[in-house]
């Protein structure tokens, strides 16, 4: 639901839940590949959503979720 919010991700919320960094949970190359593409930006502190992200969010959402990919 982060990913929904304006601010983003918090990826320190992120750790303390799940016990995984950003790049654990989500795969290091799919995160770069996203923020290569201009879907979200890495801070930080959290993951955010691009305009044209959020543009696209639930299929953004939907690959960084896929177990294929990472």
């Amino acid at each position: 639901m982060g990913l929904r919010l304006t601010k983003g991700l918090d990826i320190k919320r992120l750790k303390q839940e799940t016990g995984l960094c950003a790049e654990e949970a989500y795969g290091e190359h799919c995160l770069s590949l996203l923020e290569k593409e201009g879907l979200l930006k890495k801070t930080p502190t959290h993951l955010v959503p691009q305009f044209s992200g959020r543009l696209r969010l639930n299929g953004l959402i939907a690959f960084m979720l896929n177990p294929n990919f990472a």
